[in-house]
């Protein structure tokens, strides 16, 4: 106990004459409690932004991405949400892909900075190393969709004005489209040229559900999932290096204004285009799996309060309070007593500390007067002030509390139960009788567990129902839970393209297997294909897997198998070039040749080819193509030659005695015999050789003969 006296000294044995008085302090106007709660709150409105008052984004976290001098070296931002854990986007974890080696960082390359303003001035920060990361287990690196990761710190963080973890939108949350949030981040100021800041920036944006982003904005459509939103304002965006940083919105808790996030940072088309709005991973789509992964669940059972620990809301995080005459600390959740003594006590002789709360004393021979504070000569005996219970009020039906004045206790609410007698009256020493009753707090918890099915959690003038097992919510009646948190398919193959077997129109594939997990039993309900090998066919195919708890939660892996046919259709007896004599008719001919076969191993084709229908050739050389293509677009090829001529005329034999004059006609030859003089034909005038290659009239040479 302390002693500090006002306007004398105090020696020897000093005879408290006095009663006390108690009195209350609350909690320091400068003091906030739980997530999402900045220390400056002076409104303050990155591209088209505005420098941020340090320190008034106490959850924002600088990370530093590889060593001094790495031409790879970058920075991302992230959010503190818990003493150990820091949410960003899963892509900060890989280099840049215009880096010469892409590849997922290091753990030994990765730094946070807490607490920081200015990133020249790091050595004033809170920094942490990384001991894990934690990408969203469908996360792909070379796309867009799941860009969301945990990184668990080296070791906790202590809270304080500058660090602080701010709150996450849960998986209900719902805002309007032009609903105002906002985002802060280091990253470039400028659409061109791109030079990062390094004092950190915020701007207020205008929020863009996932669907209106796809119908309303020239993004493509299949670019926005439904694990993504859009924010944009006119000239105001998120940008280069602001990758990880968060977008929040303000809600009211209480008496509190807090801020929640609702975004991360993840990717856009250029910085500030009024058509592509910034792009972000939305937390409600991810806030399950965040809260499995880091065990975050709060409520009151694991919140360390030092005192009382309240949770009225379950969809806000539990608050710690302290009893009359103690100040909660910074961090949080610890008291410490307040002593009143130190401070203007108004006490005229002597102020007692006492642990949570204070009175004022009178030296000898001195009487405390109804005000609790001073001290008089007067020997007049009346009654103090009588203090109102903790959690209660009193109510007196005289100002001053002389002899036979009586004063009424109540409690605030149902709550709280009456210790004692309601009424007291000034007895003529000075003293209330009987002594002042007091109000206890009713632990309601005491009784069937408050209706509570799992956690029942007292506090002062209340009670709060929780839920212990991890994945569990509070349902609306404020008494159940129920199993919120679906299955998790931690190992689901991705879409991948095979061709055909060789000469088979199907691929043989084996699917490989497929692992789930959940915070309670579940099961695979579904699967579009039960064996592990499959003959999968030409075309896309999509390969589903349903799992399902027994609360009724459902995930699913899917992914698509592509099957081409990359194999060219095959020919047989594809001639080389077929040779044909025109013995009967000079103007066309029949040709015929071996019957081509053709085959495909997709079953499906067409064939054309340039050959007359009927067969028929004219004299000369005819080039004849036949061209076989699949389904795929795959084809083969058969060409050769029709040649079609006369045979050749052998030699008219010249005759003796004479000779012979020949000339050419357009299917052969002719010949006319002359004989000598004094010769004569035994034979014909002329002889003419056609397309069969015989003389006509004889093949015989002619002759002459004496007269």
């Amino acid at each position: 106990m302390q002693f500090s006296t006002a306007g004398g000294h105090v020696a020897g044995a000093v005879l408290l004459a006095a009663v006390v008085a108690w009195l209350v302090c609350s909690v320091s106007s400068n003091t906030r409690v739980g997530c999402g709660v900045r220390h400056l709150q002076r409104p303050r409105r990155i591209i088209g932004g505005q420098a941020s008052l340090p320190h008034s984004w106490p959850w924002m976290t600088h990370i530093k991405l590889g060593y001094s001098g790495d031409p790879c070296a970058g920075s991302c931002g992230g959010s503190l949400i818990a003493p150990q854990w820091v949410l960003t986007a899963a892509h900060c974890l890989y280099t840049a892909k215009t880096c010469s080696s892409h590849r997922k960082w290091k753990l030994s390359e990765i730094s946070v900075y807490l607490g920081l303003h200015d990133t020249d001035n790091l050595a004033s920060a809170v920094h942490r190393r990384v001991k894990r990361t934690i990408p969203f287990p469908r996360y792909d690196n070379s796309a867009h969709d799941y860009d969301v990761a945990l990184l668990q710190l080296s070791a906790a963080v202590r809270y304080r004005e500058e660090v602080s973890h701010v709150c996450l939108a849960e998986e209900s949350t719902e805002i309007n489209d032009g609903d105002q949030c906002l985002v802060i981040g280091r990253g470039t100021v400028n659409v061109w040229p791109k030079f990062p800041t390094k004092i950190l920036r915020e701007a207020v944006v205008d929020f863009l559900s996932a669907v209106s982003c796809r119908n309303q904005t020239l993004h493509l459509s299949e670019s926005i999932t439904d694990n993504m939103l859009c924010a944009a304002g006119k000239g105001r965006d998120a940008c280069t290096g602001d990758s990880g940083g968060p977008l929040m919105y303000q809600v009211t808790a209480g008496h509190w204004s807090v801020w929640k996030q609702i975004g991360v940072v993840s990717w856009g088309v250029g910085c500030a285009h009024s058509r592509y709005p910034g792009v972000y991973t939305s937390i409600p789509k991810f806030y399950n799996w965040i809260i499995r992964e880091t065990n975050l669940i709060p409520d009151c059972s694991g919140f360390g309060c030092d005192q009382y620990c309240s949770q009225p809301d379950p969809r806000f995080p539990p608050v710690c309070h302290c009893k009359l005459g103690y100040t909660l600390q910074p961090d949080h959740k610890s008291c410490e007593d307040i002593d009143e003594c130190s401070l203007d006590h108004g006490c005229t002789d002597i102020c007692i500390n006492q642990p949570g709360r204070y009175a004022c004393a009178c030296h000898p021979n001195r009487t405390l007067s109804n005000d609790l504070h001073t001290c008089s000569d007067s020997r007049q005996f009346i009654c103090p002030k009588p203090h109102a219970p903790l959690y209660g009020f009193s109510s007196c039906d005289r100002p001053r509390y002389k002899m036979a004045s009586s004063c009424e206790m109540k409690c605030l609410t149902s709550g709280f139960i009456m210790n004692g007698n309601s009424i007291s009256v000034c007895g003529e020493h000075g003293v209330w009788t009987p002594p002042v009753a007091t109000c206890e707090d009713i632990d309601e918890c005491s009784d069937n567990n408050g209706g509570c099915e799992s956690e029942c959690y007292n506090y002062p003038g209340g009670f709060s129902c929780g839920c212990q097992r991890s994945g569990f919510a509070l349902q609306t009646d404020g008494r159940s839970c129920a199993d919120i948190s679906p299955p998790v398919f931690t190992k689901c193959p991705s879409s991948f393209t095979v061709s055909t077997n060789l000469g088979c129109s199907y691929a043989t594939i084996r699917l490989g297997q497929v692992n789930f997990s959940d915070n309670v039993e579940a099961r695979l309900t579904y699967a579009s294909h039960t064996q592990d090998v499959v003959n999968v066919t030409l075309g896309s195919h999509t390969v589903l897997y349903v799992a399902r708890d027994e609360a009724g939660n459902t995930a699913e892996c899917s992914f698509q198998i592509t099957v081409l046919d990359l194999e060219k259709p095959q020919i047989k007896n594809c001639p080389t070039h077929v040779h044909k004599f025109a013995d009967t008719n000079w103007q066309k001919i029949h040709v015929t040749w071996d019957n081509i076969e053709f085959h495909d191993n997709s079953g499906n084709y067409t064939m054309v080819n340039n050959a007359p229908v009927d067969n028929m050739f004219a004299i000369g050389r005819h080039n004849i193509l036949y061209e076989v293509t699949d389904s795929s677009g795959n084809f083969a090829q058969c060409g050769f030659k029709v040649i079609v001529k006369v045979r050749n005329c052998p030699i008219l034999p010249t005759p003796a005695n004479g000779h012979l004059v020949c000339d050419s006609w357009f299917l052969g030859h002719f010949c006319e015999v002359h004989c000598n003089t004094g010769f004569k034909r035994v034979s014909a005038a002329t002889y003419v050789c056609g397309i069969g290659g015989k003389w006509l009239p004889s093949n015989t040479g002619p002759e002459c003969t004496s007269k």
